[in-house]
């Protein structure tokens, strides 16, 4: 592989050497790197079988060891089957994988998640001083010098710590993001619900509204009549009118749209169409009356 972009490899192939080819990773492309587990069970699948069946964990350990980062039990088994084991084998073997990993100073295993360590070195033992001896006395062994701790051992122990400490963060950070966009999702379907809730009401109105109509016209009752029973049906909704046709009044800017001109605070003017405000919690001014000066 020359290059890698994403899932994008530039490729020159082993038989000719010459032709470079795009590659696209995943379906039927895979990455084997030269000396995984992976690489090796394309080479020599039937040899890398056989070795799982005689020393499973030593190839369980080995694909922790490549992997970047901790795996979970089915994830192990997973690979395990795509490299080319029978899932029976890999089932059969695994109970007894399971408990060895758990016993190696080279493999943690936290939450049902195994992760390869570097394995930390053997605990130096101290020999107690010996003696003093007396002159021309013979000594019977070599003096051993007390060893030193290793600089490396310190910094391997706060990697691995750096390391656990953002691994769990990233946890974290992922059960944050599945809760926000898990409350996103209940607000989005609780608005969609109330939003069509509305819209069955309001047009529940006007059917009411139009039906109420269609009757008092048909049965030939009075404009006047009509006319309460309509402000009475709005009522309901909080609606209030804002005068009535042909009532006089004087000129409110906030309350009454000239038909022409633009009379002056408090000149006498007469209803042509009256308006509306709706009383919720607060009051809107859904449309002014339309007013003609007298």
């Amino acid at each position: 592989m020359l290059s890698r972009t994403g899932t994008l490899a530039r490729v020159q192939w082993d038989d000719d050497g010459v032709v470079e080819e795009n590659v696209r990773l995943g379906g039927e492309n895979l990455l084997a790197v030269a000396g995984t587990r992976r690489h090796q069970f394309l080479l020599d699948l039937p040899a890398l079988i056989e070795r799982f069946t005689s020393d499973p964990v030593t190839v369980v350990v080995e694909l922790l060891r490549e992997s970047s980062k901790g795996l979970k039990a089915q994830a192990i088994k997973e690979l395990l089957i795509e490299l080319g084991l029978e899932p029976a084998v890999v089932d059969r073997s695994w109970r007894g994988v399971q408990a060895k990993l758990s016993k190696r100073d080279d493999v943690r295993v936290r939450a049902n998640t195994y992760r390869w360590v570097r394995p930390r070195p053997a605990e130096d033992v101290i020999a107690p001083a010996a003696p003093p001896t007396e002159v021309g006395e013979d000594v019977t062994g070599p003096e051993t010098p007390a060893p030193i701790r290793k600089d490396d051992e310190a910094a391997t122990d706060s990697a691995e710590t750096a390391e656990e400490r953002a691994r769990v963060l990233a946890e974290r950070c992922e059960r944050l993001e599945r809760d926000l966009q898990s409350a996103n999702n209940r607000a989005i379907r609780l608005r969609t619900a109330q939003e069509r809730q509305l819209q069955i009401d309001v047009v529940r109105t006007l059917a009411d509204l139009a039906a109420e109509i269609e009757e008092i016209v048909i049965g030939g009752t009075t404009p006047e009549i009509i006319v309460e029973r309509v402000r009475s049906l709005v009522a309901g909704q909080a609606l209030h009118p804002i005068g009535t046709v042909g009532e006089e009044s004087g000129f409110d800017p906030a309350l009454h749209e000239p038909l022409v001109g633009a009379p002056e605070p408090g000149t006498p003017v007469s209803v042509i169409r009256p308006g509306y405000r709706w009383a919720t919690s607060e009051e809107i001014l859904l449309h002014k009356a339309l007013v003609e000066q007298v």
